[in-house]
């Protein structure tokens, strides 16, 4: 099972995974002790070494560790729940992982002071994803330990390109990953790793998937026939009704969605999600996919495929959702969209999401997005009016949700109007 490294955030796609903490009892009496058996998969998903951690349990939870790289055993006096254990992780990972701007794990450490000297300087993380530097407190056992410790530290990561493990001083070291994004799969494996299980894979299927190509089903060859005759969206000038807005900083990728456990479909599309984004795989593939999942009847497909097309597509303005990306995948959206209001609803939060976490500064573009899948007939005027006249935290945090609704609000009277001119006629 896999987790959000930043588990204050319950959206099931967010990209940064790591394994849930899995632990046993060894020994008895006095000598019981706690054996971490997956510690250093959780240290280099979080990218971390793997001792930072396990003095941090040690610490937190006033009992002696012991690391023995020899039998692969990451060891704590007494026994500790997994439930226990994992709560620490997330004190450790919010002091010493998270940037403290942008909430994403993509950082390294970089000090102020040299390790050598008598006065304790300062530990900075360093967030490869926004570049904001955020200080880490200092004053606590595992602070102190990580500064005086900082030129083992700089080594390591120094070495990362290496290879797996480093012998120093006799024993062996093992590493964490270079980046926190060569772990989005979670439980540690890289992006590497998975390319080449791929590829393992699709060597052994080649024979089935030439044969999967050749028995196209009446719906995929419909499906080819929409995408080639897709016509080219005509965008008008005239919609002078999008609010100009101020421009504001970007906000963290942190999408609230509600609270649930991953179930068997949510950890289906989460997959799909994953393999959208790796592949680029064109509509047909996707729809597809779709099939072989069984997730047909599913509505959390839409979310899925707009927010993963736009990260593999590298769409890196809403100007391209309206020039280009809603036109290119028409035809598969309204294939699976069916006539069916979820779905339709799905899509919206989707674009929601999109616009929040990647796109917040060009927000008041939204209005012309949504325009636009109203004139190709992707969304209906009633799903539309239904979605904004409500707001909720089921897509994004509550106070975004109103401004996006605000922004939308001029569309809703436009179909207002429209349709009462079409009465009055």
């Amino acid at each position: 099972m896999s987790l959000n490294i930043n588990r204050a955030n319950k959206d099931p796609f967010y990209r940064y995974k790591m394994p849930a903490i899995t632990a046993k009892t060894e020994g008895k009496g006095n000598g019981i002790k706690t054996n971490i058996t997956n510690l250093l998969d959780v240290s280099r998903a979080i990218n971390r070494p793997n001792e930072h951690v396990l003095k941090f349990f040690g610490f937190e939870l006033g009992a002696q560790t012991k690391l023995d790289y020899k039998t692969d055993k990451y060891l704590i006096n007494g026994v500790h729940d997994p439930n226990k254990l994992q709560n620490c992780l997330d004190i450790y990972i919010k002091k010493y992982v998270l940037c403290g701007s942008c909430m994403n794990p993509e950082t390294t450490f970089k000090f102020e002071g040299k390790s050598s000297s008598k006065k304790v300087g300062e530990i900075i993380k360093d967030c490869k994803a926004c570049g904001k530097l955020s200080p880490v407190m200092m004053g606590d056992k595992l602070s102190i330990y990580i500064w005086k410790n900082q030129d083992e530290y700089l080594n390591l990561m120094a070495n990362n390109g290496a290879g797996d493990e480093d012998v120093k001083n006799g024993k062996k070291h093992r590493r964490a990953a270079a980046t926190a994004s060569e772990n989005i799969q979670g439980g540690g494996i890289s992006i590497s790793d998975l390319a080449k299980q791929q590829g393992e894979a699709d060597e052994g299927n080649a024979e089935e998937e030439e044969e999967a190509e050749e028995g196209l089903t009446i719906d995929d060859e419909q499906l080819e026939k929409d995408l080639q005759n897709l016509n080219t969206v005509d965008i008008q000038e005239a919609d002078t009704w999008a609010l100009d807005m101020s421009e504001e900083a970007v906000m963290q990728r942190q999408l609230q969605a509600n609270s649930q456990p991953l179930s068997e479909n949510l950890s289906k599309l989460h997959t799909f999600g994953e393999w959208i984004e790796t592949e680029d795989p064109t509509d047909i593939d996707i729809y597809k996919q779709v099939l072989s999942l069984e997730l047909l009847g599913d509505a959390k497909i839409m979310s899925v495929i707009v927010q993963a097309l736009v990260e593999a597509e590298e769409i890196e303005n809403i100007e391209e959702l309206i020039s280009s990306f809603f036109a290119e995948h028409k035809a598969i959206l309204i294939k699976l969209i069916n006539g069916r209001d979820d779905f339709e609803e799905q899509l919206l939060g989707g674009l929601e999401r999109i616009v929040s976490s990647k796109f917040y500064e060009q927000k008041s573009l939204l209005p012309k997005v949504v325009i636009l899948l109203y004139n190709e007939d992707i969304v209906s005027e009633e799903v539309i009016l239904s979605f904004y006249r409500k707001c909720s935290n089921r897509f994004v945090e509550k106070k975004r949700c109103k401004e996006l609704r605000r922004l939308v609000k001029p569309v809703l009277t436009w179909l207002e109007q429209a349709d009462e001119e079409s009465d009055e006629e």
